[in-house]
């Protein structure tokens, strides 16, 4: 949430992606589901499923709220209904013998950053210094290395070094504006629904 950085920097935001998301038990114990993780381009939006290590199946929709169906965070059938609309997504629901029964949950996805990310007497690690579009598949690895680097960081401005902590500030900053030309390129690559409303923000520059 970054509740301190917001005290000192501007926290922006690229987009409004939301994910709607839910865990689906097995309910056909017969068939072994495929260990794997999957993504779906849809219409409106993109598709995240994975196994998890206890033979659950985590599935997620991400899109924009304002293009994400009503109730469906509220109404099972909406949920039911939106997943019946995928083609691998669905099959793999069905084929391995996942049971939705719940709708999802939903939360933010967005990809934002504060600036500046550092400043006296305070850093911004983590998610707090940057977080991104999870299709980049770089939110975790991002978050780690900024955490990482952000103590080190800030030992060496106490130490009256402060080239370390402008270190880390210029590492976030370019790594900020290579995530987002990559972020461009990724969503520019799906052609078949790029004059639908979600794709279309993405793909010129929201």
């Amino acid at each position: 949430a970054a509740v301190v950085a917001r005290n000192f920097a501007q926290r922006k935001q690229l987009d409004q992606l939301a994910a709607a998301h839910a865990i689906l038990p097995q309910v056909d114990e017969s068939v072994e589901p495929t260990a794997a993780t999957m993504t779906e381009a849809a219409r409106d939006g993109w598709w995240y499923a994975s196994l998890l290590p206890d033979g659950r199946l985590v599935v997620t929709y991400f899109s924009d709220p304002d293009l994400m169906p009503k109730n469906l965070s509220r109404d099972v059938d909406v949920w039911q209904d939106l997943i019946s609309q995928s083609v691998y997504i669905q099959r793999w629901i069905e084929d391995a013998g996942f049971e939705v029964s719940t709708p999802p949950s939903l939360a933010s996805a967005a990809t934002s950053w504060v600036t500046p990310v550092a400043g006296e007497g305070w850093a911004a690690g983590g998610d707090a210094a940057a977080s991104f579009d999870p299709l980049s598949s770089h939110g975790l690895t991002t978050a780690l290395w900024a955490a990482s680097r952000v103590a080190p960081a800030i030992v060496g401005a106490l130490a009256d070094q402060p080239a370390a902590l402008m270190d880390y500030v210029a590492r976030v900053e370019g790594g900020v504006a290579d995530f987002l030309a990559q972020r461009r390129a990724a969503y520019a690559r799906e052609h078949r629904f790029s004059v639908r409303e979600f794709w279309r923000r993405r793909q010129e520059g929201d």
